[in-house]
């Protein structure tokens, strides 16, 4: 996926420290090729990466960048959904 290639360039350019603090937390939630849509867990973590990394990332990823915000806890929920729903079917399946 071209945002996981690219996230050695993106912490080459705002240090280590900063990337794990603000990038790593972030989540893909699509890719088209034009747009990125990336899930972040707060409305100011949002605003804080816009204003301080906005032009950046989308000059490395040559994409238009959208956010959308969704909670850790949200996403650890779907998380366990899939994954509960995932042994459902290996179950029906007759396991893997």
């Amino acid at each position: 996926m071209h945002w996981n290639d690219n996230l050695e360039r993106i912490k080459g350019r705002i240090g280590e420290e900063t990337f794990g603090a603000w990038i790593a937390p972030i989540v893909v939630e699509a890719d088209d090729g034009k747009t990125i849509k990336l899930l972040v867990p707060t409305k100011t973590f949002e605003d804080f990466i816009n204003r301080n990394f906005g032009s950046d990332l989308e000059e490395i990823l040559e994409r238009k960048i959208e956010f959308h915000v969704q909670s850790l806890a949200a996403r650890g929920a779907e998380y366990r959904i899939r994954k509960h729903n995932e042994e459902q079917g290996r179950e029906r399946r007759g396991g893997d």
